[in-house]
């Protein structure tokens, strides 16, 4: 009897839920561009599909709850959330990233007066940006903790940048800037109530 080389492998159960929660944020992404296009209405039904068949084995780690519907329920808002929450987050994040950039002056002046503050500093707007994006990719009371660690680190950071102006380490932060992390706090803010 000839034996084959040939060995399938199964997908994680954490890789197909991945792959499933992308493959729903690019439909939900297109879902979205049809209406904003008027080629759907608002009001319009629709069915969205997605091909399982490229997640070897998906069905395997399918217990309780199949991980498309994980995948789903993970991306939907939950009734006791707004319906904007999602569509807000994805807006804190490239906000943050602007503030980032806009960081980096207000940074290096307060790093030549006190390296430990601006070390601080650093660290809380990374934080800030990595936990909004990592929040988006979970569910539940992950994502939950993440975004108020987030809300946490955008407090820090303007702790941070308030006191570099109070010790005269900055004598003026941009406007623009502190408006952006302003808007990233209440963004936060109100999804985390």
């Amino acid at each position: 009897m000839a034996t084959s080389n040939f060995v399938r492998s199964a997908t994680p159960a954490s890789a197909a839920l991945l792959r499933y929660t992308s493959a729903l944020e690019d439909k939900f992404k297109k879902l979205r561009q049809y209406r904003a296009d008027g080629i759907i209405k608002p009001e319009d039904a629709v069915v969205i599909a997605v091909y399982q068949g490229a997640i070897l084995d998906s069905d395997l780690h399918d217990r309780l709850m199949p991980s498309i519907a994980k995948a789903l329920f993970c991306r939907l808002p939950s009734r006791n959330r707004a319906p904007w929450r999602g569509e807000k987050m994805l807006k804190a994040y490239p906000l943050m990233l602007s503030v980032l950039r806009r960081l980096r002056p207000v940074l290096v002046q307060i790093e030549k007066h006190d390296h430990y503050l601006g070390n601080q500093l650093r660290r809380a707007a990374a934080s800030v940006a990595l936990n909004l994006e990592e929040g988006s990719g979970s569910c539940g009371g992950t994502r939950n903790a993440r975004y108020r660690t987030a809300l946490g680190s955008a407090r820090e950071t303007g702790a941070c940048i308030g006191l570099g102006m109070a010790l005269g380490y900055v004598e003026q932060v941009a406007p623009e800037l502190l408006d952006e992390l302003d808007q990233v706090r209440a963004i936060v803010a109100t999804v985390t109530r």
